[in-house]
């Protein structure tokens, strides 16, 4: 059936129906899946299902007289676009729009009851708890809920795709190392071994919903998400047992890969099963430890195992201890960073000679869309190559106001040479995991444009050539990359960097650059640098490399403490027209023409014929 503004009015005039029945003033729908994953398989797409809104951060609240959509500011445009107008845009951290608790707190009568999808983390569950029962108002998560019913037999099947073994050589540590350090830490005997890992108190089991953590601590891959070689999945570990619940369809036929989970101690259970045998294990074990940012769904199965064992449990909900051994990746992992940035930048190199030699030679069929398909050709050549990392943004002009713009069909501006070309994208390696963007002008860009460019460059450079001591966080170093944009009255409304996972999410957590980066930043996490400003109608900027935190050789270290500085890994040429040169100093300069002569030099040998002689004239000094 098509999808259009009736065919969705419709969906939502059958979810108020469902919910007058169940007794529901407002329904709560966060964009997630019961792992909490950014990018998520269409089974679990239910916001996009009721609103039409397809990003990957959002909450939508539907009452019986209004819907509206809470979403940040990379996603303002695209929200408006997609949406029916039954649907009201809320402005995450803009102005005055109140945060979603605040409104239902403004708008929801007391004694009135607030259902939540059970997809919600178990950390938000329990701020919105708390803040709306202090206004009289009853909140609750529900697993059986009106959008899986309006949805019913059109709703798309689980994927199970095949999972397979990522090998030493690319992971660097056995699972059954990971297994083994991660008893230790349950047990509390890890302080020295792990001193990043702030666990106080022992636990005797431990239960994962988070799919990336799953896979690196098994070193297990597949490709269930869009772009993420991870597996539906849950695990148990306690230090006797240690149970992955899966579609057993994943293994089928692979005798290998059972052998291996044997070798390493993991037994098999059925996906569909988990909450019922968690419900029977609660009985058996007196701690266990819960990532606060698991589901909702997770925290009632407990409490139901409570109920029905007569036990009560001692739940930790805490962060995992996995989160951050597996964002301080190891030497073979680095290696494999520094390994797939250099045949992405061949990749990317030949895209964009390609891309200016046809607007050269008058192609005025080239568009968003289909230049993708190009690219993708030039990465999927390179060794290791499995998929891409996420959908790529493509856009032009205008489209770029958006920092994560999808082309479809209706957007789909042609590329010229009248406008700017932002493309940001990456792919998955076996050994790593890219995302890189280049704002770009195939003609004259415009006074404004080199200004606005040049400015985010410096922010760019700020981030990448600082040094900072030990316990530095993301948030303290955001503002190097905004004080430029700032000088002028300018900003933009998104983080600065991100985690990048090895051969996993390309968004990876705890630690980031920008509102909530809280987390220290330590030798061996993957980040990005990425600096943007967007003007609605006009055009938008970004310049995104991938780094690495590492110490920092410098002759003083006040108090004798460490210092860390980043090694960018991207190496992509930062087109030169752009560059506004009265406004860069001599140190920015230096910066520019020392990161291209290391372009030149590392991917110059990977390339020939008219590419290398682009290539060349790309990373001559300015």
């Amino acid at each position: 059936m098509a999808i259009n503004a009736a065919n969705m009015d419709e969906r939502l005039s059958k979810v108020r129906q469902l919910m007058q029945v169940q007794n529901l003033s407002a329904l709560v729908i966060p964009s997630c899946d019961p792992h909490q994953s950014e990018y998520i398989p269409e089974h679990f797409a239910r916001l996009k299902f009721i609103s039409g809104f397809s990003g990957s951060n959002g909450t939508g609240v539907i009452t019986q007289n209004e819907a509206l959509l809470w979403t940040d500011g990379r996603y303002f445009i695209q929200a408006q676009r997609e949406m029916t107008s039954s649907w009201t845009l809320m402005r995450l951290r803009v102005n005055s729009t109140p945060t979603v608790e605040k409104w239902l707190s403004q708008n929801i009568k007391p004694n009135s009851t607030v259902a939540v999808l059970d997809v919600m983390s178990i950390y938000l569950f329990a701020s919105y708890k708390y803040f709306l029962e202090s206004c009289n108002i009853n909140f609750i998560a529900i697993s059986n809920n009106p959008i899986d019913e309006v949805w019913g037999k059109e709703r798309p099947k689980l994927p199970s795709s095949k999972l397979f073994i990522h090998g030493l050589e690319f992971s660097g540590e056995s699972a059954q190392s990971k297994i083994a350090k991660l008893r230790q830490v349950l047990e509390a005997k890890h302080e020295m071994q792990f001193p990043w890992i702030n666990l106080k108190q022992s636990a005797d089991s431990m239960f994962i919903s988070d799919l990336d953590q799953i896979a690196w601590l098994l070193n297990l891959r597949a490709l269930d998400l869009p772009n993420t070689p991870t597996f539906l999945s849950y695990f148990f570990i306690s230090q006797e047992q240690a149970i992955l619940f899966i579609d057993f369809k994943k293994v089928d036929g692979n005798d290998d890969l059972k052998s291996y989970l044997s070798q390493i101690g993991v037994t098999l259970e059925p996906y569909s099963q988990t909450f019922s045998i968690l419900i029977e294990i609660t009985g058996n074990y007196n701690t266990m430890l819960v990532d606060e940012f698991s589901s909702q769904a997770i925290a009632n199965a407990l409490t139901e195992g409570e109920k029905k064992n007569g036990y009560c449990i001692s739940v930790l909900y805490l962060q995992s201890p996995i989160e951050l051994s597996k964002a301080i990746k190891n030497q073979i992992e680095l290696e494999g960073f520094r390994n797939c940035h250099i045949r992405d930048a061949v990749a990317l190199v030949n895209f964009f000679f390609w891309l200016e030699q046809e607007l050269e030679n008058g192609n005025e069929n080239l568009n968003e869309i289909n230049v993708c398909t190009k690219l993708n050709e030039f990465r999927s050549v390179q060794k290791h190559f499995f998929s891409l990392s996420f959908e790529t943004i493509s856009c032009v002009g205008s489209n770029a106001a958006s920092p994560h713009y999808k082309p479809t069909p209706e957007s789909n501006k042609k590329i010229d040479k009248n406008h700017l070309y932002l493309l940001d994208s990456g792919a998955q390696y076996h050994d790593g995991t890219t995302d890189v963007t280049r704002t770009v002008h195939f003609g004259n860009p415009t006074s404004r444009e080199k200004e606005c460019f040049t400015r985010v460059l410096q922010g760019h450079i700020a981030i990448d050539t600082c040094v900072f001591p030990k316990g530095t966080n993301g948030l303290k170093l955001d503002i190097l990359a905004r004080m430029y944009l700032w000088r002028a009255g300018l900003d933009y409304l998104h983080g600065t960097g991100h985690g990048v996972g090895s051969f996993l999410n390309v968004h990876e957590g705890p630690h980031s650059i920008g509102g909530r980066g809280d987390t220290p930043l330590y030798p061996g996490m993957t980040i990005t640098d990425e600096p943007g400003y967007y003007e609605e109608g006009n055009f938008g900027i970004r310049i995104e490399n991938v780094l690495i935190v590492k110490k920092a050789e410098i002759a003083n270290t006040f108090l004798s403490g460490e210092y860390y500085c980043f090694e960018p890994i991207t190496l992509v040429p930062i087109q030169k027209k752009m560059f506004e040169l009265n406004i860069l100093s001599n140190h920015e300069i230096n910066w520019i023409n020392e990161y291209h002569k290391k372009c030149w030099e590392i991917v110059g040998p990977f390339t020939e014929g008219k590419v290398k002689d682009w290539l060349r004239e790309s990373t001559l000094p300015i």
